[in-house]
């Protein structure tokens, strides 16, 4: 009788300190979630290279170019990349912009 009473404090004191440290877990992750980014963190913009592949795409892919050279993002971090693999119409012609 009292093995089983032990056994059964004993699991209680665990479960009870497993929630414990779930919550406190949750807790910290959703302050965090809430937490103001920090002021260098607000301001960073990584570099980017944006790949086009263009295959038969000649009436297209100048709009897309054009629209691509529009973004709001800084010139000296955004790299576009045209690829035409083989194409049978004037696709390379038309990229150059």
């Amino acid at each position: 009788m009292i093995g089983m009473t032990l056994m059964y404090v004993f699991l209680f004191v665990s479960l009870y300190f497993e929630i414990f440290m779930l919550v406190s877990f949750i807790r910290i992750k959703i302050e965090q979630a809430f937490e103001e980014p920090r002021e260098g963190a607000r301001n960073f913009e990584p570099s980017v290279a944006i790949v086009v592949p263009c295959f038969n795409e000649a009436k297209t892919v100048a709009g897309t170019l054009q629209s691509l050279l529009a973004l709001d993002y800084p010139n000296d971090k955004l790299e576009i990349i045209v690829v035409d693999d083989g194409s049978r119409d004037d696709a390379r012609g038309r990229a150059d912009i």
